[in-house]
């Protein structure tokens, strides 16, 4: 899974509608985290993708990315900060943490986030 952080909306295309195209290279306009050990797959399969889906009305699929505007990364935030004060896998923790701070981070500056799946 990759997590993109939209830094600046200016400049970047939207595919497939509203999704923006991700760049790793891009560092004007995103930053991002990858979480693609198997183990960690494992993990956000288990505890992640559903879940997330049903609190954020997000489509996450694997192989497929959603994007999580201002409205859905307040979802996604509340959704995390109430898992965080749930005993979690230390790795489980430490995705959790990187998500939130991109969600909250992604509200301040009126963007979003692409996640990767």
């Amino acid at each position: 899974m990759y997590a993109f952080l939209i830094l600046d909306m200016n400049g970047v295309v939207c595919t497939y509608g509203n999704i923006p195209n991700t760049d790793p290279l891009d560092t004007k306009h995103f930053e991002y985290v990858s979480y693609n050990e198997d183990s960690d797959i494992q993990l956000l399969d288990q505890n992640f993708l559903e879940p997330v889906n049903r609190a954020c009305g997000t489509l996450l699929d694997p192989a497929e990315d959603d994007f999580f505007g201002k409205e859905k990364c307040v979802l996604l935030k509340k959704w995390l900060e109430s898992q965080l004060h749930e005993s979690l896998h230390p790795r489980l923790k430490e995705i959790y943490e990187a998500l939130l701070d991109f969600s909250k981070r992604a509200i301040e500056l009126n963007t979003g986030i692409v996640i990767e799946y």
